[in-house]
């Protein structure tokens, strides 16, 4: 059921345009986004599961005009997980977990979800809380970098995963480095080093917008070698 809560409302106001498949890919990621939250799944699964989508081609975001708040929140009023009149939805706990049950989840938790924009007004009182800060996507892939320079195996922490750093994991496993393997938290990410001994990739290695691995990489491509061949 995981997608479905909000999935179907979507479904509900874009069928026969959008495919069933679709519109719980945008529910998939929208309820990564809320278990994430009401603090019960770590900000990297998230990207993870976006990710995961987009490399299927699946829409990740609820189009515009779709996005009609009333019209959603009566959709999944009528959702069969739903309980004495309170919305239930599964929630992840990790990447292939959750809740044994459908939780219970505020109205007004999925209209902050769902709107399209928010009015943010300052605190009336001191705040005191914890705030647990994503990674820097420059500093990882400096890490990434010298991580894949390194002997052994590595560990790293607290990485950003996004696009830009993707790409780097990428490269850099085309250049010999790795294997890269997340562990099932998304918070370690394990490889082998190569001690500087980067290897000639097999195909033209695409970089998109990542400008810390252009310029990063040009250079690690001096350190190639590459018998009978003065360019890589």
């Amino acid at each position: 059921n995981f997608g479905h809560t909000i999935g179907h409302a979507i479904e509900g106001l874009a069928s026969p345009q959008m495919l069933h498949g679709e519109c719980v890919s945008i529910g998939c990621v929208l309820e990564a986004t809320l278990a994430r939250d009401l603090g019960h799944l770590a900000p990297s699964a998230v990207g993870r599961i976006l990710r995961v989508m987009k490399a299927y081609a699946l829409p990740v975001e609820c189009p515009p005009k779709y996005l009609v708040l009333p019209k959603l929140m009566k959709k999944m009023a009528v959702d069969k997980k739903n309980a004495a009149g309170v919305i239930r939805c599964t929630i992840l706990t990790g990447i292939g977990s959750c809740f044994e049950h459908p939780q219970p989840v505020d109205k007004a938790v999925f209209e902050q979800l769902l709107s399209p924009q928010l009015l943010v007004r300052p605190m009336s009182v001191k705040a005191d809380a914890t705030v647990h800060v994503p990674g820097s996507k420059s500093i990882s892939n400096r890490v990434l970098l010298m991580a894949a320079m390194g002997e052994g195996e590595i560990t790293i922490s607290g990485l950003l995963q996004s696009d830009d750093t993707q790409v780097m994991i990428s490269a850099l496993s085309a250049m010999g480095a790795g294997p890269f393997h997340w562990d099932e938290s998304g918070r370690f990410l394990t490889l082998r080093g190569l001690g500087g001994r980067f290897q000639v990739p097999k195909e033209p290695m695409y970089l998109g917008n990542a400008g810390t691995a252009a310029r990063f990489l040009t250079t690690c491509a001096t350190l190639i070698l590459s018998p009978g061949s003065s360019s890589v």
